[in-house]
């Protein structure tokens, strides 16, 4: 009985010594310096990819990657306010996008005259856009 009480006792945390925090924060000072290089990269990468392309098809995938390298810098620095705006602009582009594409590619069934299996297929991609609408936009966490 006595080593199952000793499982759930609460314990205090270690303290660091001054050393080890000092080795802990410049870890973190790193890790930060990673991270805004890193969003620097793929910003540029992207910017560049776009101009190159000239192509108005890869602008919304080209914002969602800068969007997400930006919630991974707002994370880094313990910017909730920021990561959730982040966050919520990259969901609205993504799910214009599967939902545009599901449209289209409906009308282009429905003007092909195709058979019932590809209304079916199609109808997994309208409920699962429909579904993440009502989860990420429209249900309240």
């Amino acid at each position: 009985m006595e080593d199952n009480e000793e499982l759930y006792e609460i314990k205090e945390p270690k303290k660091l010594t001054k050393e080890e925090e000092a080795a802990f924060n410049k870890f973190q000072i790193v890790g930060k310096i990673f991270t805004i290089a890193l969003v620097l990269f793929i910003s540029y990468e992207m910017i560049s990819l776009v101009i190159k392309t000239k192509s108005p098809l890869i602008m919304p995938f080209a914002a969602c990657i800068i969007l997400a390298a930006l919630v991974s810098l707002a994370r880094a620095f313990n910017k909730e306010i920021l990561e959730k705006t982040f966050s919520k602009i990259c969901i609205l582009i993504f799910l214009l996008l599967w939902m545009g594409f599901v449209g289209f590619a409906t009308y282009s069934v429905l003007k092909a005259g195709a058979s019932l299996n590809w209304y079916l297929i199609l109808s997994v991609f309208w409920i699962a856009g429909f579904y993440m609408i009502y989860k990420y936009l429209i249900k309240k966490n």
